[in-house]
């Protein structure tokens, strides 16, 4: 029987896309033995309003760029593609229904997105269909009674609102590639506005 392919999943805003994004596909990549991470640029995140939310193609292009830096990296558009409210159940069932047997998903969440998880769509459903691993801080207790791995240690600082913050103050934005930095000037984007929130 062939190997199943582990291919993780690493959903967000993606607004903008950082080198934190980067740094932990690279560090579930290796942790996690996994031969891909696709990026999942939510079309909607239910936790804030498309007014506050750079469109669609902007983000997932420049999570495109992003995914450039390595051979192992990709978007996955298949939020975009079915369009509304994202919720991280009904992907992980797409996903799943799209590639049946082939590919091992695994969902790739940060400390933040696990101590709100029981806010989630179908969380009982979530982690009973899909492996969950959890990059925190050294030192970290699991916050629920849910299965998932635990890959404790160094996190890394990047904040995507902070950049939305220093790009709109006129300031060099941090955590950025050149390559996203150059669409954000490009495209005259966050200049009058810094919103932040998270992914369910």
């Amino acid at each position: 029987m062939a190997r199943r392919r582990r291919v993780g999943l690493l959903g967000g805003s993606f607004d903008p896309p950082h080198t934190g994004h980067l740094w932990m596909a690279r560090r579930a990549r290796d942790r996690l033995d996994l031969d891909e991470v696709w990026l999942l640029p939510a079309y909607q995140p239910p936790h804030k309003g498309a007014d506050g939310l750079s469109p669609w193609r902007l983000r997932r292009e420049m999570a495109a760029l992003l995914a450039a830096e390595e051979p192992w990296l990709r978007v996955e558009p298949i939020e975009g593609e079915r369009g509304g409210v994202s919720y991280t159940v009904d992907t992980v069932r797409d996903l799943q229904a799209r590639h049946g047997e082939a590919i091992a998903f695994v969902l790739i969440i940060g400390e933040d997105s696990l101590r709100d998880v029981e806010g989630w769509k179908d969380p009982d459903a979530l982690f009973a269909a899909v492996e969950v691993a959890v990059l925190a801080r050294a030192g970290c207790a699991a916050a629920t009674g849910r299965p998932c791995r635990l890959l404790a240690g160094e996190t890394h600082p990047a904040q995507s609102r902070r950049i939305r913050a220093a790009v709109a103050a006129g300031e060099p934005p941090p955590w950025l590639t050149p390559e996203v930095a150059a669409y954000i000037e490009r495209h005259g984007l966050y200049r009058r506005r810094a919103a932040g929130g998270r992914r369910p």
